[in-house]
């Protein structure tokens, strides 16, 4: 293990002694760390946070595992919430914030400044880009570009053939929805495997989307239906803050 300057380990904190602390790094009490973990300088990690852990089966699911740690690498000035979970291979940005009971899974990327919110789950092999904000109590499978507002209790899904594959008699194909940069998606939305939502669309509250959404419109409703564009000014002035 090797510890920059000014670091703070609270009570009953296991760190692998491969372990790489930057500095002023915080950790409360009851954390766990596994092999192959970088944590950034200045970085805050809560009581009961787990990092770096493989996924563990009894045999009876459908995905494939990983067997192996692989490198986990924080950014600096990141939070990790009290008792949320990060998974081998997971990669984080500057200034990331994952929220309490949050669990992102393996291999996943989550660019600077993205915020996962209290028990929110990502789904593993993903991307969420740079200032994307996912609400609470959401579960999601999908590839997110920047700049995306996900609302609170939204389900975002990337199997569709679960009918056949939980009996093993089909493979498993995960068929990611992708999100564009600038979308907003509602509270409580559902979006069903390989959906694409243009840049800039707005899903409204409690919409199924079960089919591409064009760039800068608007869908609601069960099955998702367009009603409308977003207005002209608001797409200039947004394009306006590219950075």
């Amino acid at each position: 293990m090797r510890n920059g300057s000014g670091c703070t380990l609270g009570i009953n904190v296991s760190l692998s002694p491969d372990t790489l602390l930057g500095d002023n790094v915080t950790m409360g009490n009851n954390v766990t760390i596994y092999p192959k973990v970088k944590i950034g300088d200045g970085c805050r990690v809560l009581d009961g946070a787990v990092i770096g852990r493989l996924p563990i089966s009894t045999g009876i699911t459908t995905l494939p595992l990983t067997r192996e740690f692989l490198p986990v690498e924080i950014g600096p000035q990141c939070v990790i919430g009290c008792n949320s979970v990060l998974y081998t291979g997971v990669s984080l940005g500057e200034r990331v914030l994952i929220g309490d009971l949050a669990a992102v899974r393996e291999c996943t990327v989550l660019e600077d400044e993205v915020l996962i919110g209290q028990a929110t789950t990502i789904h593993r092999d993903l991307r969420i880009g740079k200032r994307t904000h996912i609400s609470y109590w959401c579960h999601i499978g999908a590839r997110i570009e920047e700049d995306v507002f996900i609302s609170t209790g939204v389900n975002a899904v990337d199997d569709n053939n679960v009918y056949l594959t939980r009996f093993g008699l089909q493979d498993v194909r995960v068929e990611s929805p992708i999100i564009r940069r600038f979308a907003v998606i509602g509270l409580s939305a559902s979006l069903i495997p390989g959906v694409e939502i243009g840049e800039g669309a707005f899903v409204a509250a409690g919409a199924l989307v079960t089919k591409d959404v064009s760039p800068w419109t608007m869908v609601a409703g069960v099955p998702a239906r367009h009603f409308g564009h977003i207005p002209t000014e608001w797409r200039e002035q947004i394009l306006r803050l590219e950075r």
